[in-house]
């Protein structure tokens, strides 16, 4: 069943393309392997490390579009494209949680990969259901804005913002909650938004790096546009 407005829709199971070779060519792995000094140990790193990455993950996902007006995203300061859009859809992905088993450990080289590891995880994670959500859209014959995620320095929309994502979507069904203090459970749950209607321009892409204040000095850089291309 395609997307239907106020309705919740629960992804108890996500597939995301988790590959050796995917792995390796997303920042900033992409980036550190063109070292040759460490070229084969991250390999050899990677290759250890994703099945027991792979085995942990439990990608779930829950969303839902209602009207823009009535949404209450107005009083968060949300990004210019979504309070032009007739409808906004509410979005949270989780990969369930992720507790790093030390027995293959070895050092911190080995920490610094299993975290670029996960965050490839939840950026295909975040790539996939954003995807879903567009195709239900565009079915219903209506554009789409990009994602838009609190915190990720795209619009400079405040992490704070969150706090409107989780409150409109009955995220205990996936077993995800934001506290009191602010911290999301599981730790790696990205919450994001999307404008949707029939009267504003269709974005060329989900995801993107452009507009990003962090861009010059972040190691991801570029990942979301290798994740796009490959969705």
């Amino acid at each position: 069943m395609g997307l239907v407005i106020e309705e919740v829709t629960i992804l108890r199971e996500v597939g995301i393309d988790f590959s050796l070779e995917d792995i390796l060519a997303t920042p900033p792995l992409s980036k550190w392997r063109k070292s040759r000094n460490s070229r084969d140990q991250l390999e050899a790193a990677v290759e250890r490390i994703r099945p027991e990455v792979e085995r942990e993950l439990n990608p779930r996902a829950i969303y839902r579009g209602v009207p823009t007006e009535t949404s209450g995203i107005h009083a968060y300061s949300p990004p210019a494209p979504v309070t032009k859009a007739e409808f906004v859809g509410n979005i949270v992905v989780t990969p369930g949680e992720l507790e790093y088993g030390n027995e293959h450990a070895e050092g911190m080289f080995d920490d610094f990969v299993r975290d670029a590891i996960e965050n490839v995880a939840v950026q295909r994670l975040s790539a996939v259901v954003g995807q879903r959500f567009r195709d239900e859209a565009n079915e219903r014959g209506y554009n789409t804005t990009r994602l838009f995620a609190p915190g990720s320095g795209i619009e400079n929309w405040p992490l704070e913002n969150r706090r409107y994502v989780f409150d409109s979507l009955p995220c205990e069904e996936i077993g995800v909650r934001l506290t009191d203090a602010g911290q999301v459970e599981p730790n790696k749950t990205v919450s994001c938004v999307i404008g949707f209607g029939p009267d504003i321009e269709q974005a060329p892409g989900l995801v993107s790096c452009e507009g990003c204040s962090k861009l010059p000095d972040c190691p991801y850089a570029g990942a979301r546009d290798a994740i796009a291309a490959n969705t």
